[in-house]
Protein backbone atom coordinates (compact mmCIF):
# COMPACT_ATOMS: atom_id res chain seq x y z
CA UNK A 1 0.00 0.00 0.00
CA UNK A 2 1.25 3.56 -1.22
CA UNK A 3 1.88 6.44 1.46
CA UNK A 4 -1.17 7.93 0.33
CA UNK A 5 -3.33 4.46 0.44
CA UNK A 6 -2.56 3.91 3.90
CA UNK A 7 -3.82 7.44 5.04
CA UNK A 8 -7.06 6.50 3.57
CA UNK A 9 -7.12 2.64 4.98
CA UNK A 10 -6.71 4.79 8.15
CA UNK A 11 -9.29 7.34 7.50
CA UNK A 12 -11.89 4.82 6.64
CA UNK A 13 -10.94 2.70 10.21
CA UNK A 14 -11.48 5.96 12.17
CA UNK A 15 -14.51 6.76 9.96
CA UNK A 16 -16.55 3.30 10.58
CA UNK A 17 -15.06 3.20 14.11
CA UNK A 18 -17.42 6.50 15.24
CA UNK A 19 -20.40 5.07 13.07
CA UNK A 20 -20.13 2.16 15.09
CA UNK A 21 -19.92 3.81 18.39
CA UNK A 22 -22.41 6.17 17.15
CA UNK A 23 -24.44 2.81 16.82
CA UNK A 24 -23.21 1.63 20.43
CA UNK A 25 -24.27 4.74 22.34
CA UNK A 26 -27.50 4.32 20.79
CA UNK A 27 -28.11 0.67 21.43
CA UNK A 28 -26.77 0.68 24.63
CA UNK A 29 -29.68 3.09 25.93
CA UNK A 30 -31.90 0.88 24.43
CA UNK A 31 -30.92 -2.51 25.65
CA UNK A 32 -30.45 -1.30 29.08
CA UNK A 33 -33.78 -0.59 29.26
CA UNK A 34 -34.86 -3.20 27.58
CA UNK A 35 -33.43 -5.63 30.00
CA UNK A 36 -34.68 -3.85 33.29
CA UNK A 37 -38.27 -3.58 31.42
CA UNK A 38 -37.85 -7.10 30.48
CA UNK A 39 -36.97 -8.30 34.27
CA UNK A 40 -39.73 -6.19 35.39
CA UNK A 41 -42.71 -8.04 33.34
CA UNK A 42 -41.38 -11.63 33.19
CA UNK A 43 -40.04 -11.21 36.87
CA UNK A 44 -36.63 -13.14 38.41
CA UNK A 45 -38.02 -16.74 37.75
CA UNK A 46 -39.28 -16.46 34.33
CA UNK A 47 -36.00 -14.50 33.07
CA UNK A 48 -33.65 -17.10 34.60
CA UNK A 49 -35.80 -19.30 32.20
CA UNK A 50 -35.54 -18.00 29.02
CA UNK A 51 -32.05 -17.59 29.68
CA UNK A 52 -31.00 -21.14 30.76
CA UNK A 53 -33.68 -22.87 28.16
CA UNK A 54 -32.30 -20.29 25.37
CA UNK A 55 -28.61 -21.08 26.07
CA UNK A 56 -29.54 -25.13 25.80
CA UNK A 57 -29.86 -24.30 22.04
CA UNK A 58 -27.31 -21.46 21.92
CA UNK A 59 -24.71 -24.01 22.87
CA UNK A 60 -25.15 -25.04 19.11
CA UNK A 61 -23.72 -21.31 18.40
CA UNK A 62 -20.19 -22.98 17.81
CA UNK A 63 -21.21 -24.09 14.47
CA UNK A 64 -22.55 -20.20 13.21
CA UNK A 65 -19.17 -18.93 15.20
CA UNK A 66 -16.95 -21.41 13.06
CA UNK A 67 -18.79 -20.47 9.80
CA UNK A 68 -18.79 -17.01 10.34
CA UNK A 69 -15.27 -16.64 11.38
CA UNK A 70 -14.62 -18.81 7.98
CA UNK A 71 -17.17 -16.31 6.03
CA UNK A 72 -15.48 -13.20 7.55
CA UNK A 73 -12.05 -14.42 6.62
CA UNK A 74 -12.75 -15.54 3.57
CA UNK A 75 -14.89 -12.55 1.73
CA UNK A 76 -12.13 -9.82 2.73
CA UNK A 77 -9.51 -12.08 1.82
CA UNK A 78 -10.70 -12.24 -2.00
CA UNK A 79 -11.52 -8.70 -1.83
CA UNK A 80 -8.06 -7.84 -0.86
CA UNK A 81 -6.86 -9.63 -3.92
CA UNK A 82 -9.10 -8.02 -5.83
CA UNK A 83 -10.67 -10.83 -7.21
CA UNK A 84 -14.40 -10.19 -7.70
CA UNK A 85 -15.32 -13.90 -9.72
CA UNK A 86 -13.65 -15.52 -6.65
CA UNK A 87 -15.42 -13.20 -4.53
CA UNK A 88 -18.30 -14.52 -6.08
CA UNK A 89 -18.09 -18.08 -5.87
CA UNK A 90 -16.95 -18.23 -2.19
CA UNK A 91 -19.82 -16.29 -1.10
CA UNK A 92 -21.96 -18.67 -2.94
CA UNK A 93 -20.60 -21.58 -1.51
CA UNK A 94 -20.93 -20.06 2.41
CA UNK A 95 -24.84 -19.37 1.26
CA UNK A 96 -25.21 -23.34 0.75
CA UNK A 97 -23.19 -23.90 3.99
CA UNK A 98 -24.92 -21.74 5.94
CA UNK A 99 -28.90 -23.56 4.44
CA UNK A 100 -26.87 -27.10 5.16
CA UNK A 101 -25.63 -25.76 9.03
CA UNK A 102 -29.65 -24.47 9.54
CA UNK A 103 -30.91 -28.08 8.51
CA UNK A 104 -28.73 -29.17 10.96
CA UNK A 105 -29.57 -26.84 13.36
CA UNK A 106 -33.18 -28.13 13.39
CA UNK A 107 -32.09 -32.22 13.28
CA UNK A 108 -30.05 -31.63 16.36
CA UNK A 109 -31.83 -29.16 18.54
CA UNK A 110 -35.54 -31.21 17.71
CA UNK A 111 -32.98 -34.70 19.14
CA UNK A 112 -31.53 -33.53 22.09
CA UNK A 113 -33.94 -30.23 23.78
CA UNK A 114 -37.22 -31.61 25.14
CA UNK A 115 -34.66 -34.39 26.73
CA UNK A 116 -31.87 -31.52 28.45
CA UNK A 117 -34.65 -29.15 29.47
CA UNK A 118 -37.19 -31.49 30.92
CA UNK A 119 -34.55 -33.77 32.84
CA UNK A 120 -31.66 -32.20 32.99
CA UNK A 121 -32.16 -28.48 33.76
CA UNK A 122 -33.74 -27.32 37.18
CA UNK A 123 -37.09 -26.35 36.34
CA UNK A 124 -40.17 -25.56 38.46
CA UNK A 125 -42.86 -28.34 36.94
CA UNK A 126 -45.28 -25.69 36.74
CA UNK A 127 -42.99 -23.96 34.47
CA UNK A 128 -41.70 -26.78 32.06
CA UNK A 129 -44.85 -26.54 29.75
CA UNK A 130 -43.67 -22.73 28.73
CA UNK A 131 -40.08 -23.76 29.22
CA UNK A 132 -40.87 -26.11 26.39
CA UNK A 133 -42.50 -23.95 23.95
CA UNK A 134 -40.04 -21.12 24.38
CA UNK A 135 -36.94 -24.31 23.39
CA UNK A 136 -39.00 -24.07 19.81
CA UNK A 137 -39.38 -20.64 19.45
CA UNK A 138 -35.75 -20.44 20.40
CA UNK A 139 -34.91 -22.90 17.00
CA UNK A 140 -36.93 -20.70 14.82
CA UNK A 141 -34.85 -17.35 15.96
CA UNK A 142 -31.79 -19.03 16.13
CA UNK A 143 -31.79 -20.39 12.98
CA UNK A 144 -32.86 -16.70 11.35
CA UNK A 145 -29.40 -15.88 13.49
CA UNK A 146 -27.77 -18.77 11.41
CA UNK A 147 -29.00 -17.51 7.38
CA UNK A 148 -28.43 -13.37 8.22
CA UNK A 149 -24.46 -14.52 8.57
CA UNK A 150 -23.53 -14.50 5.77
CA UNK A 151 -25.31 -10.97 4.76
CA UNK A 152 -23.73 -9.41 7.44
CA UNK A 153 -20.27 -10.66 6.80
CA UNK A 154 -20.80 -9.49 3.36
CA UNK A 155 -21.67 -5.75 4.73
CA UNK A 156 -18.71 -6.05 6.87
CA UNK A 157 -16.50 -7.24 4.41
CA UNK A 158 -17.22 -4.34 2.47
CA UNK A 159 -16.26 -1.56 5.54
CA UNK A 160 -20.42 -0.95 4.91
CA UNK A 161 -20.04 0.43 8.64
CA UNK A 162 -22.80 2.83 8.67
CA UNK A 163 -25.62 0.32 6.71
CA UNK A 164 -24.41 -1.90 10.11
CA UNK A 165 -24.95 0.70 12.28
CA UNK A 166 -28.84 1.96 11.06
CA UNK A 167 -29.84 -2.01 10.81
CA UNK A 168 -28.38 -2.68 14.38
CA UNK A 169 -30.31 0.42 15.61
CA UNK A 170 -33.54 -1.16 13.78
CA UNK A 171 -32.94 -4.41 15.46
CA UNK A 172 -32.64 -3.10 19.16
CA UNK A 173 -35.65 -0.90 18.12
CA UNK A 174 -37.95 -3.72 17.25
CA UNK A 175 -36.45 -5.63 20.58
CA UNK A 176 -37.70 -2.45 22.46
CA UNK A 177 -41.15 -2.70 20.80
CA UNK A 178 -40.93 -6.72 21.89
CA UNK A 179 -40.75 -6.13 25.31
CA UNK A 180 -43.29 -2.93 25.54
CA UNK A 181 -45.87 -4.91 24.15
CA UNK A 182 -45.75 -7.66 26.55
CA UNK A 183 -46.81 -5.15 29.25
CA UNK A 184 -49.98 -4.86 27.79
CA UNK A 185 -50.80 -8.42 27.37
CA UNK A 186 -52.51 -11.10 29.55
CA UNK A 187 -51.47 -14.23 28.49
CA UNK A 188 -48.08 -16.06 29.47
CA UNK A 189 -45.70 -13.67 29.17
CA UNK A 190 -42.62 -15.85 29.01
CA UNK A 191 -44.01 -17.98 25.65
CA UNK A 192 -45.18 -14.85 23.96
CA UNK A 193 -41.67 -13.24 24.59
CA UNK A 194 -40.01 -16.33 22.84
CA UNK A 195 -42.70 -16.18 20.08
CA UNK A 196 -41.96 -12.35 19.43
CA UNK A 197 -38.44 -12.48 19.11
CA UNK A 198 -38.65 -15.48 16.90
CA UNK A 199 -40.55 -13.10 14.81
CA UNK A 200 -38.37 -10.40 15.15
CA UNK A 201 -35.06 -12.46 13.87
CA UNK A 202 -36.62 -13.47 10.37
CA UNK A 203 -37.62 -9.53 9.85
CA UNK A 204 -34.50 -8.66 10.30
CA UNK A 205 -32.96 -11.48 8.17
CA UNK A 206 -35.01 -9.74 5.44
CA UNK A 207 -34.05 -6.58 5.67
CA UNK A 208 -30.27 -7.64 5.53
CA UNK A 209 -31.14 -10.18 2.53
CA UNK A 210 -32.51 -7.56 0.15
CA UNK A 211 -30.27 -4.73 1.17
CA UNK A 212 -27.45 -7.29 0.17
CA UNK A 213 -29.41 -8.44 -3.08
CA UNK A 214 -29.93 -5.15 -4.25
CA UNK A 215 -26.61 -3.49 -3.19
CA UNK A 216 -24.16 -6.31 -4.30
CA UNK A 217 -25.54 -7.76 -7.68
CA UNK A 218 -21.79 -9.50 -7.84
CA UNK A 219 -22.88 -11.35 -5.12
CA UNK A 220 -25.48 -13.84 -6.31
CA UNK A 221 -26.02 -17.27 -5.00
CA UNK A 222 -25.93 -20.01 -7.64
CA UNK A 223 -24.54 -23.96 -7.57
CA UNK A 224 -20.45 -23.71 -7.88
CA UNK A 225 -18.26 -26.67 -8.30
CA UNK A 226 -15.17 -25.61 -7.26
CA UNK A 227 -13.15 -28.42 -5.43
CA UNK A 228 -10.35 -26.31 -4.31
CA UNK A 229 -12.12 -23.67 -3.02
CA UNK A 230 -14.39 -26.14 -1.05
CA UNK A 231 -11.77 -27.96 -0.03
CA UNK A 232 -9.65 -25.04 1.44
CA UNK A 233 -12.96 -23.68 2.87
CA UNK A 234 -13.75 -27.04 4.26
CA UNK A 235 -10.26 -27.58 5.62
CA UNK A 236 -10.10 -23.96 7.88
CA UNK A 237 -13.57 -24.47 8.73
CA UNK A 238 -13.06 -28.18 10.44
CA UNK A 239 -10.02 -27.19 12.63
CA UNK A 240 -11.98 -23.97 13.48
CA UNK A 241 -14.84 -26.37 15.09
CA UNK A 242 -12.80 -27.76 17.37
CA UNK A 243 -11.70 -24.33 18.70
CA UNK A 244 -14.96 -23.14 18.53
CA UNK A 245 -16.52 -26.23 20.22
CA UNK A 246 -13.69 -25.14 23.18
CA UNK A 247 -15.32 -21.66 23.32
CA UNK A 248 -18.77 -23.04 23.53
CA UNK A 249 -18.39 -25.15 25.90
CA UNK A 250 -16.46 -22.25 27.88
CA UNK A 251 -19.63 -19.95 27.66
CA UNK A 252 -22.84 -22.25 27.33
CA UNK A 253 -21.17 -24.60 29.75
CA UNK A 254 -20.61 -22.24 32.54
CA UNK A 255 -24.28 -21.32 32.52
CA UNK A 256 -25.31 -24.86 32.84
CA UNK A 257 -22.78 -25.51 35.39
CA UNK A 258 -24.43 -22.54 37.57
CA UNK A 259 -27.91 -24.14 37.08
CA UNK A 260 -26.93 -27.49 38.40
CA UNK A 261 -25.33 -26.61 41.08
CA UNK A 262 -27.19 -23.43 42.63
CA UNK A 263 -30.67 -23.26 40.31
CA UNK A 264 -32.21 -20.60 37.88
CA UNK A 265 -32.20 -17.91 40.66
CA UNK A 266 -27.82 -17.67 39.89
CA UNK A 267 -28.80 -18.09 36.43
CA UNK A 268 -30.65 -14.53 36.74
CA UNK A 269 -27.57 -13.11 38.57
CA UNK A 270 -25.06 -13.85 35.46
CA UNK A 271 -27.45 -13.40 33.24
CA UNK A 272 -27.40 -9.70 34.47
CA UNK A 273 -23.54 -9.69 34.34
CA UNK A 274 -23.03 -11.43 31.08
CA UNK A 275 -25.55 -8.11 29.71
CA UNK A 276 -23.31 -5.72 31.60
CA UNK A 277 -20.18 -7.48 29.83
CA UNK A 278 -22.38 -7.57 26.33
CA UNK A 279 -22.43 -3.91 26.77
CA UNK A 280 -18.74 -2.68 27.45
CA UNK A 281 -17.49 -5.26 25.61
CA UNK A 282 -19.54 -4.46 22.25
CA UNK A 283 -17.48 -1.09 22.32
CA UNK A 284 -13.93 -2.23 21.95
CA UNK A 285 -16.02 -5.06 19.27
CA UNK A 286 -16.99 -2.01 16.99
CA UNK A 287 -13.70 -0.78 16.76
CA UNK A 288 -12.05 -4.06 16.15
CA UNK A 289 -14.82 -4.51 13.59
CA UNK A 290 -13.93 -1.65 11.92
CA UNK A 291 -10.09 -2.98 11.42
CA UNK A 292 -10.77 -6.63 11.02
CA UNK A 293 -11.35 -6.59 7.73
CA UNK A 294 -8.29 -4.33 6.45
CA UNK A 295 -6.06 -6.74 8.51
CA UNK A 296 -6.88 -9.56 6.62
CA UNK A 297 -7.00 -7.68 3.26
CA UNK A 298 -3.26 -6.39 4.10
CA UNK A 299 -2.22 -9.94 4.81
CA UNK A 300 -3.69 -10.38 0.96
CA UNK A 301 -1.69 -7.64 -0.67
CA UNK A 302 1.22 -8.56 0.89
CA UNK A 303 1.64 -6.07 3.10
CA UNK A 304 3.00 -7.78 6.29
CA UNK A 305 4.05 -4.87 7.98
CA UNK A 306 1.06 -2.61 8.15
CA UNK A 307 -1.22 -6.44 8.91
CA UNK A 308 1.11 -6.37 11.85
CA UNK A 309 1.15 -2.58 13.24
CA UNK A 310 -2.76 -3.14 12.88
CA UNK A 311 -2.73 -6.10 14.91
CA UNK A 312 -0.93 -5.05 17.86
CA UNK A 313 -2.43 -1.20 18.32
CA UNK A 314 -5.81 -2.58 17.53
CA UNK A 315 -5.10 -4.99 20.46
CA UNK A 316 -3.33 -2.22 22.77
CA UNK A 317 -6.63 0.35 21.72
CA UNK A 318 -9.11 -2.41 22.23
CA UNK A 319 -8.54 -2.96 25.72
CA UNK A 320 -8.18 0.87 26.88
CA UNK A 321 -11.56 0.91 25.45
CA UNK A 322 -12.88 -1.04 27.65
CA UNK A 323 -10.36 -0.18 31.05
CA UNK A 324 -11.67 3.79 30.24
CA UNK A 325 -15.15 2.51 30.26
CA UNK A 326 -14.46 -0.28 33.00
CA UNK A 327 -13.13 1.52 35.67
CA UNK A 328 -15.79 3.95 36.47
CA UNK A 329 -18.33 1.26 36.50
CA UNK A 330 -16.47 -1.03 38.63
CA UNK A 331 -16.10 1.63 41.39
CA UNK A 332 -19.74 1.90 41.46
CA UNK A 333 -21.31 -1.06 40.22
CA UNK A 334 -24.06 -1.09 43.02
CA UNK A 335 -25.25 2.03 42.21
CA UNK A 336 -25.22 1.71 38.36
CA UNK A 337 -27.18 -1.90 39.13
CA UNK A 338 -29.62 -0.48 41.49
CA UNK A 339 -30.32 2.64 39.33
CA UNK A 340 -30.44 0.31 36.21
CA UNK A 341 -33.10 -2.65 37.85
CA UNK A 342 -34.33 -1.45 40.76
CA UNK A 343 -32.49 -1.62 44.20
CA UNK A 344 -35.26 -4.43 44.96
CA UNK A 345 -34.06 -6.30 42.25
CA UNK A 346 -29.99 -6.27 43.08
CA UNK A 347 -28.48 -8.91 44.70
CA UNK A 348 -24.74 -9.24 45.54
CA UNK A 349 -24.12 -12.20 43.31
CA UNK A 350 -25.39 -9.74 40.69
CA UNK A 351 -23.06 -7.57 41.51
CA UNK A 352 -19.54 -9.96 41.81
CA UNK A 353 -20.49 -11.23 38.84
CA UNK A 354 -20.88 -8.12 36.62
CA UNK A 355 -17.75 -6.70 38.17
CA UNK A 356 -15.48 -10.11 37.36
CA UNK A 357 -17.30 -10.23 34.33
CA UNK A 358 -16.09 -6.23 33.38
CA UNK A 359 -12.62 -7.81 34.42
CA UNK A 360 -12.81 -10.89 31.99
CA UNK A 361 -13.62 -8.61 28.79
CA UNK A 362 -10.32 -6.72 29.80
CA UNK A 363 -8.58 -9.92 28.59
CA UNK A 364 -10.86 -11.02 26.42
CA UNK A 365 -10.43 -7.36 24.59
CA UNK A 366 -6.80 -8.77 23.67
CA UNK A 367 -7.75 -11.68 21.94
CA UNK A 368 -9.59 -10.76 18.78
CA UNK A 369 -6.60 -9.17 16.32
CA UNK A 370 -4.24 -12.13 17.61
CA UNK A 371 -6.09 -14.29 16.34
CA UNK A 372 -7.46 -12.06 13.52
CA UNK A 373 -3.81 -12.14 12.27
CA UNK A 374 -3.52 -16.22 12.50
CA UNK A 375 -6.79 -16.88 10.70
CA UNK A 376 -5.51 -14.30 7.88
CA UNK A 377 -3.08 -17.17 6.85
CA UNK A 378 -5.39 -19.54 6.51
CA UNK A 379 -2.94 -21.83 8.78
CA UNK A 380 -5.34 -22.61 11.77
CA UNK A 381 -4.62 -26.45 12.77
CA UNK A 382 -2.06 -26.05 15.22
CA UNK A 383 -3.54 -22.84 16.38
CA UNK A 384 -6.85 -24.61 17.46
CA UNK A 385 -5.64 -27.83 18.56
CA UNK A 386 -3.16 -25.98 20.95
CA UNK A 387 -5.80 -22.96 21.99
CA UNK A 388 -8.61 -25.36 22.02
CA UNK A 389 -7.53 -28.04 24.03
CA UNK A 390 -6.40 -25.61 26.78
CA UNK A 391 -9.91 -23.71 27.00
CA UNK A 392 -11.84 -27.15 26.81
CA UNK A 393 -9.80 -27.73 30.51
CA UNK A 394 -12.27 -25.17 32.03
CA UNK A 395 -15.23 -27.26 32.40
CA UNK A 396 -13.57 -29.75 34.53
CA UNK A 397 -11.96 -27.53 36.14
CA UNK A 398 -14.72 -25.18 36.93
CA UNK A 399 -16.66 -28.06 37.54
CA UNK A 400 -14.15 -29.53 40.51
CA UNK A 401 -14.04 -25.73 41.87
CA UNK A 402 -17.74 -25.28 42.40
CA UNK A 403 -18.13 -29.25 43.85
CA UNK A 404 -15.66 -28.33 46.49
CA UNK A 405 -18.00 -25.72 47.88
CA UNK A 406 -16.30 -22.37 46.26
CA UNK A 407 -19.20 -19.94 45.42
CA UNK A 408 -20.88 -19.21 41.54
CA UNK A 409 -18.07 -16.09 41.28
CA UNK A 410 -15.57 -18.08 41.16
CA UNK A 411 -16.52 -20.07 37.80
CA UNK A 412 -15.62 -15.98 36.55
CA UNK A 413 -12.14 -15.92 38.07
CA UNK A 414 -11.44 -19.40 36.85
CA UNK A 415 -12.48 -18.38 33.30
CA UNK A 416 -9.93 -15.17 33.59
CA UNK A 417 -7.14 -17.17 35.04
CA UNK A 418 -7.56 -19.83 32.26
CA UNK A 419 -7.94 -16.95 29.33
CA UNK A 420 -5.15 -14.82 30.21
CA UNK A 421 -2.90 -18.31 29.78
CA UNK A 422 -4.23 -18.73 26.08
CA UNK A 423 -3.67 -15.47 25.65
CA UNK A 424 0.29 -16.62 26.05
CA UNK A 425 -0.33 -19.13 23.46
CA UNK A 426 -1.89 -17.00 20.71
CA UNK A 427 1.16 -14.42 20.86
CA UNK A 428 3.16 -17.46 20.34
CA UNK A 429 1.38 -18.91 17.65
CA UNK A 430 1.17 -15.54 15.75
CA UNK A 431 5.17 -15.03 16.40
CA UNK A 432 5.75 -17.94 14.16
CA UNK A 433 2.97 -17.75 11.68
CA UNK A 434 3.12 -13.94 10.73
CA UNK A 435 6.51 -13.02 12.42
CA UNK A 436 5.13 -11.07 15.42
CA UNK A 437 7.68 -9.81 17.32
CA UNK A 438 7.68 -10.88 21.24
CA UNK A 439 9.47 -7.41 22.06
CA UNK A 440 7.27 -5.51 20.23
CA UNK A 441 3.95 -6.75 21.64
CA UNK A 442 5.59 -6.57 24.96
CA UNK A 443 6.58 -3.08 24.12
CA UNK A 444 3.87 -2.04 22.58
CA UNK A 445 0.61 -3.70 24.32
CA UNK A 446 2.16 -5.33 27.29
CA UNK A 447 3.48 -3.47 29.00
CA UNK A 448 1.39 0.07 28.84
CA UNK A 449 -1.33 -2.34 29.74
CA UNK A 450 0.21 -3.34 33.21
CA UNK A 451 0.86 0.22 34.24
CA UNK A 452 -2.60 1.20 33.59
CA UNK A 453 -3.71 -1.55 35.06
CA UNK A 454 -1.95 -0.85 38.27
CA UNK A 455 -2.54 2.65 38.51
CA UNK A 456 -6.28 2.22 38.28
CA UNK A 457 -6.62 -1.04 40.30
CA UNK A 458 -5.14 1.08 43.01
CA UNK A 459 -7.54 3.44 42.34
CA UNK A 460 -10.17 1.37 42.45
CA UNK A 461 -8.78 -0.48 45.98
CA UNK A 462 -8.90 3.05 47.55
CA UNK A 463 -12.41 4.19 46.24
CA UNK A 464 -13.80 1.15 47.14
CA UNK A 465 -12.75 1.86 50.96
CA UNK A 466 -14.26 5.38 50.96
CA UNK A 467 -18.09 5.81 52.62
CA UNK A 468 -19.63 8.05 49.66
CA UNK A 469 -22.99 9.81 49.56
CA UNK A 470 -25.79 7.76 47.56
CA UNK A 471 -28.09 9.52 45.21
CA UNK A 472 -28.69 10.04 41.91
CA UNK A 473 -26.41 13.32 41.38
CA UNK A 474 -23.78 11.48 43.45
CA UNK A 475 -23.99 8.19 41.37
CA UNK A 476 -23.65 10.55 38.20
CA UNK A 477 -20.90 12.87 39.66
CA UNK A 478 -19.22 9.47 40.79
CA UNK A 479 -19.02 7.67 37.35
CA UNK A 480 -17.71 11.66 35.68
CA UNK A 481 -14.68 11.87 38.34
CA UNK A 482 -13.92 8.05 38.10
CA UNK A 483 -14.25 8.61 33.88
CA UNK A 484 -11.96 11.68 34.18
CA UNK A 485 -9.25 9.28 35.81
CA UNK A 486 -9.15 6.29 33.62
CA UNK A 487 -9.15 8.99 30.72
CA UNK A 488 -6.15 10.40 32.05
CA UNK A 489 -3.93 7.38 33.32
CA UNK A 490 -4.69 5.92 30.07
CA UNK A 491 -3.72 9.03 27.80
CA UNK A 492 -0.75 9.80 29.71
CA UNK A 493 0.53 5.78 30.64
CA UNK A 494 -1.31 4.13 27.76
CA UNK A 495 -0.89 5.71 24.99
CA UNK A 496 2.82 6.69 23.05
CA UNK A 497 3.17 9.51 21.46
CA UNK A 498 2.60 8.29 17.81
CA UNK A 499 -0.92 7.35 19.22
CA UNK A 500 -2.12 10.28 20.82
CA UNK A 501 -0.71 12.37 17.63
CA UNK A 502 -3.01 9.90 15.54
CA UNK A 503 -6.34 10.54 17.74
CA UNK A 504 -6.04 14.38 18.06
CA UNK A 505 -5.53 14.65 14.42
CA UNK A 506 -8.99 12.24 13.68
CA UNK A 507 -10.72 14.63 16.26
CA UNK A 508 -9.00 17.51 14.09
CA UNK A 509 -10.99 16.06 11.15
CA UNK A 510 -13.64 14.95 12.13
CA UNK A 511 -15.18 16.59 14.48
CA UNK A 512 -13.26 20.33 14.20
CA UNK A 513 -13.64 20.05 10.45
CA UNK A 514 -9.77 20.96 10.00
CA UNK A 515 -7.03 19.77 7.17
Amino acid sequence: MSATQQPTANTRIAKNTAMLYVRMLFLTCISLYTVRITLQVLGAMDYGIYNVVANVIASLNFLVATMSSATQRFLSFHLGKGDIKSYNRAFSLLVWGFISLAVLIVIVGEAIGPWFVNDILVIPPDKLRAAGIVYQFTIITFVSSVMMVPYHAEIVANEKMGVYAYFSIADGLMRLGVVLLLQVVLSDKLVLYGGLLAIQGWVMWSIYFIYCKVKFPFCKVSFVRDKALAKELGSYTGWNLFGTISGMLTVQGQSVLLNMFFGPLVNTAKAIGDKVYTTVVNFSVNFFMAVSPQIVKAYAAGEMERMLNLGVKSSKISFFLLAVLSFPLLCVMPGILGLWLGKSEVSTEMIMFARLLLCYSLVVALEPPVTQMIRATGKIKNYQLKVGLWTLSYIPVAALVLWLGAPPSSSVVTLIALYLWVMVVRVRIAHRLVGLSYGMYWREVVLPIIKVSAILGAAYVGVSRLSLPGGILWLCLQLMAALLVSCGVTWVFGLSRTDRSFVIGIIRKRILHKD
